[in-house]
């Protein structure tokens, strides 16, 4: 019989998933904190979809962010070795 070989996780869903340990949360909780534009909780399977995918906006980062409780931050290196640092929440 083949084997079966999973698909890589994503960045985003390593990500993800180190906030969530580092928060003691599972996907279902977080899924449950997140919502749509019209006030609908996200389903655990959109949450699972989207991570596998990597396809997040950054405000949906940032609200995955603000309902684990984390804060997001960034530097950029030019090549002219000037840096710039961004929050995403």
């Amino acid at each position: 019989m083949p084997q079966v070989q999973k698909k890589p996780r994503s960045g985003m869903q390593r990500f993800v998933e180190q906030l969530l340990v580092h928060e003691d949360m599972d996907k279902q909780t977080l899924a449950a904190r997140l919502r749509m534009k019209d006030g609908t909780e996200w389903s655990p399977q959109l949450l699972s979809k989207r991570l596998q995918t990597g396809r997040l906006t950054t405000d949906e980062i940032a609200m995955i962010c603000d309902a684990i409780g984390a804060k997001v931050s960034f530097s950029v290196t030019y090549s002219d070795g000037k840096t710039d640092h961004y929050a995403i929440n």
